[in-house]
């Protein structure tokens, strides 16, 4: 497995609550900015171990392409073929009967860009060095021990941000903003097709919807991810008829075993409820 990591002393996690208790004192946080830091955060977690450090991994997803056939169109978009946690935590426990807490909403984005392993972008997307943004961030509270020379830094904006806004003008809900680094997370498509099935709402134009889930836009015009999305491993086929019955709303369980095979091969399962609103915006898109 293709991995980076940085292990910092568990100690370090007191600076973190910290930066998130100054990061709700801001006055142009928005409800959904103020829901993630003070509900959903994880800052105290319970753990049946004495912890001794932080571990902050990243991942590189590999990159598939899917390919949907709809009224005799074909439709392609990259797809992300995530790792699970229980194997990232074999490649660092190594052999060891080490304890690793692990929660998705521990401050993952705070704790890579601080520990030296990520930096952050002007889309508020971290970035890690050979990987670019096409990662999964793994972190993980740990009674690994800490190595006695590490990295514990501020907080820092890769330079290539500086004169650059090819993601701000390139976002298609113009979610990031000209003078800020914290993007307005109400506008960004991500927080409107990952769940539900009710219509999109009109301030999203039709022409921002390309893919089954999320947004790339900021991402493929960054130039620190140039050539990564071009490493694609391999190909997925919906055909016209089994793209017919997701937008028909076809329950997963009475799927064709091998279309079954394939959203579940493309890890769309979790969100397969919203697959047939968010796929049929997508082939509305005028541009395509």
């Amino acid at each position: 497995m293709n991995i980076k990591k940085t292990i910092v002393p568990f100690s370090c996690f007191a600076d973190i609550k910290l930066d998130i208790v100054q990061f709700m004192q801001r006055d142009d946080l928005n409800n959904f900015q103020r829901w993630i830091a003070s509900v959903k955060y994880v800052l105290n977690p319970a753990l049946d171990f004495e912890p001794q450090s932080i571990i902050a991994a990243a991942v590189p997803f590999d990159v598939w392409e899917a390919a949907f056939t709809y009224k005799g169109k074909r439709y392609l978009c990259d797809i992300d073929k995530l790792v699970p946690v229980e194997e990232v935590i074999k490649v660092l426990s190594d052999g060891n009967n080490y304890h690793f807490f692990y929660h998705f909403w521990l401050p993952q984005k705070r704790i890579a860009v601080r520990s030296g392993l990520a930096k952050y972008g002007r889309n508020n997307i971290c970035f890690v060095d050979g990987f670019g943004s096409l990662i999964t961030l793994f972190t993980f509270i740990s009674d690994m021990p800490s190595p006695v020379d590490y990295i514990w830094r501020e907080v820092v904006v890769m330079p290539e941000c500086d004169d650059c806004n090819l993601c701000q003008i390139n976002c298609p809900t113009d979610t990031i903003l000209p003078d800020r680094f914290l993007i307005d997370n109400q506008k960004c498509l991500c927080n409107f097709n990952e769940f539900g099935t009710e219509p999109f709402p009109e301030t999203i134009p039709k022409t921002a919807h390309h893919r089954t889930l999320d947004c790339t836009r900021c991402q493929k015009i960054c130039p620190p991810n140039t050539g990564l999305y071009e490493k694609v491993k391999n190909l997925i086929e919906f055909s016209q008829e089994e793209t017919m019955l997701i937008l028909s709303g076809t329950n997963f369980e009475v799927l064709p075993p091998e279309l079954a095979g394939k959203i579940e091969f493309c890890d769309m399962k979790g969100y397969y409820l919203s697959l047939p609103r968010n796929l049929r915006a997508w082939f509305e898109n005028p541009t395509y």
